[in-house]
């Protein structure tokens, strides 16, 4: 299944909001593996796996506000934020 323009959408939103996320490490590096996969199903034009990652990306938005172990949290890093903005381009085509 193609991607939809409402899918598009919704996966731009929540890229963009990646940016104000301030999470430990082991949350960026879940991130980042998330980021990719929707990369790669906006290449593939593959709709079902995209809904799939923007799905698993609310998932850890639910746990970044309840996350209670005490690591340090930060925002993005530079490399974090090239790989979420270089996937907002390909989604914005």
């Amino acid at each position: 299944m193609a991607i939809s323009d409402a899918d598009r959408q919704d996966a731009l939103d929540i890229l963009r909001d990646l940016h104000e996320w301030e999470v430990d490490a082991e949350l960026w590096r879940a991130v980042a593996a998330l980021v990719a996969r929707v990369g790669a199903a906006a290449d593939a034009d593959d709709g079902a796996e995209l809904v799939t990652a923007l799905a698993e990306l609310e998932r850890l938005s639910e746990r970044r506000g309840t996350d209670a172990r005490g690591e340090e949290k930060t925002k993005e890093s530079d490399k974090r934020r090239d790989e979420i903005n270089d996937t907002i381009h390909k989604l914005g085509k």
